[in-house]
């Protein structure tokens, strides 16, 4: 017996009741209290999607995908039907790890786990309120290094310490040793270059549902993708290593290079949105207080485990963070915790004082540093407090998408059957070669609120000039 759901974006998605069982289970139902595009929904309120909508889409392009991947060449002596529910529990649980409000979390937690050393190494101190919101700030604009606390890795954590779990997505695919393929998957990206590129590269079913998933309710067209077609021209072949790998053969490559040009779109007009990167760095602030003041169990790794083994991980949602920031939030007190949440709470965007959009990754470290170096002149220059600025400096690229960093994953393959398999931007006539292909800055200047609409518009006049003349800014 199946269940019907219908989906705003891919239409009826059928659920077979193995799958179900997964679909049921208290860890995948917690993805109804995260939204999908984090803070997102402050600036297109109609993007209040979720990660458990995103992951049924996930897994039904999964299905689709390996129906056509198994119809073509695909390894040979493997279990088709069992390969294609394996891929399909993969893609359902791959975001269970996600922290509340998404990626807007995840790269200060990974930060906050490093050593002391580590974090401190632009001058920036979690102890210091004042540099709260800049650590936040050059947080969000690096890659995140490599941590336990990374979401997928969470994820193949809950998987591992819920038995229930593993004998359900062991029971659903049909094989013994399922659950543990899937953690490690996730969590070392062990297994075929095919599983992998499906799970986790810069074309996978992730990327291809939340692409028209996010386009669709934040109410613009940037994200569009021919999905069908893309599925439809999907090959399986062997790279030049001799492993099965997943290619888009070259009557495709223009729904490819569609699909990546929007990805990118989507990014710097959406998710990169200049008053979504002001808000996602509140919330990341807000978290530097919360896991270093407070010292909340959910901000340690060893309290997020203790957490999945007492049961409490399910209230570690979208809802716990709003409820904490509303307990502090206090538009009269004095403390950097109270301002932050209040300015979440009650929708006040810091003010954008300084914007660069170009062309290019280069010299993005030099600025950022430039910038940290010479904060508290720059705020002694605009008479504030260097608690009030903060600057970041991101980069979206033709390839891929943004999430931590840019350069991950598996590049998208285009090839012929039983040709070369190339990346995209080495195929013939590619049109992410050249300015298409380049990658794109976001550099910006936010500096806090007061509430005083003349001394915030002072402040926004005089924070500029006194940046340009202690930073090296692009023109």
């Amino acid at each position: 017996m199946a269940t019907t759901i219908h989906d705003n974006v891919l239409g009826p998605i059928e659920l077979e009741a193995p799958l179900l069982a997964l679909v049921d289970h208290p860890a995948v139902q917690r993805l109804r209290r995260l939204e999908q595009l984090g803070t997102a929904s402050l600036v297109f309120p109609g993007a209040r999607h979720t990660r458990f909508a995103h992951s049924i889409g996930a897994q039904e392009i999964m299905r689709r995908v390996w129906r056509r991947l198994a119809a073509t060449e695909p390894p040979p002596g493997i279990d088709l039907a069992a390969e294609g529910r394996l891929l399909r529990a993969a893609a359902l649980l791959h975001d269970l790890g996600h922290y509340p409000l998404s990626h807007v979390v995840e790269p200060i937690a990974a930060r906050l786990h490093q050593s002391t050393g580590a974090t401190a190494d632009s001058g920036l101190n979690p102890a210091c309120e004042s540099d709260w919101l800049q650590l936040a700030a050059a947080a969000g604009s690096r890659p995140p290094p490599p941590s336990d606390v990374h979401h997928e890795r969470l994820a193949a954590e809950i998987i591992n310490r819920d038995s229930t779990l593993q004998r359900a997505i062991d029971a659903y695919v049909g094989r013994p040793d399922a659950s543990a393929e899937i953690r490690a998957l996730l969590r070392d990206r062990m297994g075929p270059r095919y599983r992998r590129q499906l799970i986790a590269s810069h074309l996978d079913v992730d990327r291809l549902d939340y692409l028209l998933r996010d386009a669709h309710n934040a109410g613009v067209r940037y994200g569009g993708v021919e999905l069908e077609h893309l599925v439809r021209r999907m090959r399986i072949g062997r790279d030049g290593a001799g492993e099965h790998a997943v290619y888009v053969e070259s009557r495709g490559q223009p729904a490819l290079e569609h699909y990546l040009l929007a990805r990118r779109f989507m990014y710097s007009q959406v998710v990169f949105h200049k008053t979504v990167t002001a808000f996602s760095v509140l919330v990341a602030a807000f978290w530097v207080s919360l896991a270093i003041r407070d010292q909340l169990p959910f901000t340690s790794l060893a309290g997020l485990h203790q957490a999945l083994d007492d049961g409490t991980f399910r209230r570690f949602d979208d809802h716990w963070l709003w409820n904490e920031a509303a307990r502090r939030a206090d538009p009269a007190g004095d403390g950097m915790t109270a301002r932050i949440a209040s300015a979440l709470i009650d929708r006040r965007p810091p003010l954008l004082a300084w914007e660069y959009r170009g062309r290019g990754r280069q010299a993005q470290t030099d600025v950022l540093d430039q910038f940290h170096a010479a904060r508290r002149a720059i705020a002694a220059s605009a008479d504030l407090e260097a608690a009030d600025i903060f600057f970041t400096d991101q980069v979206v690229t033709g390839q891929s998408g943004g999430d931590g960093d840019p350069d991950a994953g598996d590049p998208p393959l285009v090839g012929d059957p039983g040709g070369e398999l190339r990346p995209i931007v080495d195929a013939p006539g590619s049109a992410l070669q050249g300015a298409a292909g380049q990658p794109q800055r976001l550099a910006r200047l936010y500096v806090m609120r007061t509430g005083d609409s003349d001394v915030d518009a002072k402040r926004r006049d005089q924070v500029p000039e006194a940046f340009r003349a202690h930073v090296d800014a692009p023109d």
